[in-house]
C-alpha cells in the first residue's frame, strides 16, 4: 500500500506543471519554449528605483551564460521577461526603454532603428498603463527581430535584424539600466560599471512625468 502511494506522489510530481523560481514575490518559470526551441532561465533581477521595486526580470537563453556580448550576438532565441511589481503608464515604460536603446546606439544606428523605434512607440502606446501583476514578455527570435507579448497576447511584431539586439543592451549593453540587475540576469555574473550611473525614467515616477 505505501508502495502505490509512493508511486503517485512521484507520478504528480513528474505530470504537475512547470518548476518555477520565486523573486521578490513573483513566480518565473525554470523552462520555456520560443520558436519551438527549450529555453531555461539564465538570470533574474529586480529593477528599483528610489529604493520602490518597479519589475522583476528574467531572461531565457538555451544555455547558461555570463558573457552579455556573446548573448547579445548569438543568433539563438531568447526571452526577456519583465512583471510589474506597481502600476505604471505606458509613456513611463516607453521614456525607459527609449532611453536604454539611445544610451547604446551611435547616431547612424539610431537613424536605421528610427522607424523600429517609432512602431515600438506605437506598440507600448496602445497599452496606455501596465499594472502590477502584468507580464510583458520580450521575444528575440533567431532574425534579429522582437516579438512583444503582454499578459501572453502577441501584441506586435518589429523586424529586425538590428532591433532585438538593440532592445536586449537596454538591460545588457554598455550602459545598462543598472548594473546588478545586468549581473542577475547574466546568471550572476560579476561586470563592473562601465559607464556613469545613468538616470531612467523610472527614477521621476513619483514626480508624475518622464523626462
Amino acid at each position: 500500500m505505501m508502495k502505490k502511494w509512493i508511486m503517485a506522489v512521484l507520478l504528480a510530481f513528474s505530470c504537475g506543471g512547470a518548476l518555477a523560481v520565486e523573486v521578490a514575490g513573483v513566480q518565473l518559470e525554470e523552462a520555456i519554449k520560443v520558436g519551438g526551441k527549450d529555453l531555461n532561465l539564465n538570470g533574474t533581477g529586480v529593477r528599483s528605483a528610489m529604493s520602490v521595486k518597479i519589475y522583476v526580470a528574467g531572461l531565457y537563453l538555451r544555455e547558461k551564460n555570463k558573457d552579455a556580448d556573446a548573448v547579445i550576438a548569438s543568433k539563438d532565441p531568447k526571452r526577456l521577461v519583465l512583471v510589474f511589481k506597481r502600476n505604471l503608464k505606458s509613456s513611463i515604460v516607453l521614456a525607459a526603454f527609449r532611453d536604454g536603446i539611445r544610451l547604446n546606439a551611435d547616431p547612424a544606428d539610431l537613424e536605421k532603428l528610427a522607424p523600429r523605434i517609432s512602431q515600438l512607440e506605437r506598440a507600448l502606446n496602445a497599452l496606455e498603463e501596465a499594472r502590477s501583476g502584468d507580464k510583458l514578455a520580450l521575444d528575440f527570435p533567431m532574425d534579429g527581430s522582437v516579438d512583444i507579448i503582454y499578459n501572453d497576447k502577441l501584441v506586435e511584431s518589429i523586424p529586425g535584424p538590428d532591433m532585438g539586439s538593440a532592445m536586449l543592451k537596454i538591460w545588457l549593453g554598455y550602459v545598462p539600466v543598472a548594473d546588478d540587475l545586468k549581473n542577475g540576469l547574466l546568471a550572476g555574473a560579476s561586470h563592473g560599471p562601465k559607464a556613469p550611473k545613468r538616470s531612467s525614467a523610472f527614477d521621476s515616477i513619483f514626480d508624475g512625468f518622464s523626462p
